[in-house]
């Protein structure tokens, strides 16, 4: 009876150890998150666009795809500068560039985190800004940056709305500052658009 019951707890134990010991293995290793230096806050601000697209590297997929799509919008307004002109300040105002920052908080949850800074003008006080980050393939990425995410979305979404509706086409054909050749590189932007991206975006 000892031997029998001997035998079970080590089957017993064998049997646990098999599951148990994967489980810890994973854990082990798992990679870890570093802590969010000051550093690293400071170098994805700086990549914050402006003017412009931003380095790749710096954003999740999701946000560079939303804001390279955005950049892709054509515009709504042929002689001028229309919808599109809020692309351009995204960090700063009227094409002036900020004289320092400055990091008020990082408050970091295992791999996201949350970054309040200001931007300060010498001239003219200071702009409140939030940073979104999360933590994705061995490095900090920007998430979302003041909301601009949703922006993107909202953005796309309703330009694609009113370049497919009687209204854009009525504003072609009669508004008096858009010659033949402004409407028909308009329509032709428009059908480039759509071809390089044909699916809407999923509601979100």
């Amino acid at each position: 009876m000892r031997t029998n019951s001997g035998r079970r707890y080590v089957a017993a134990f064998i049997r646990v150890l098999g599951i148990a010991l994967p489980v810890c293995l994973a854990v082990a290793c798992r990679p870890s998150v570093p802590k969010l230096t000051d550093a690293t806050v400071r170098e994805l601000i700086s990549c914050i666009p402006d003017h412009g697209m931003g380095p790749r590297h710096a954003f999740t997929e999701q946000y560079y795809s939303l804001l390279e799509e955005s950049w892709a919008v054509p515009s709504d307004c042929p002689w001028g500068i229309g919808s599109e002109e809020w692309l351009l300040y995204f960090i700063s105002g009227n094409g002036d560039l900020y004289d320092s920052v400055s990091v008020r908080s990082i408050s970091q949850s295992a791999d996201v985190a949350t970054v309040r800074f200001d931007c300060i003008w010498n001239c003219c006080g200071t702009e409140s800004h939030t940073l979104n980050l999360c933590y994705s393939d061995s490095c900090w990425v920007i998430e979302n940056y003041d909301g601009t995410l949703e922006d993107m979305y909202d953005y796309i979404s309703s330009r694609r709305a009113y370049f497919r509706s009687q209204e854009w086409d009525d504003y072609l054909e009669n508004d008096e500052y858009i010659d033949a050749g402004m409407r028909a590189k308009a329509k032709r932007d428009v059908k480039d658009y759509f071809s390089r991206y044909p699916d809407d975006r999923p509601a979100r």
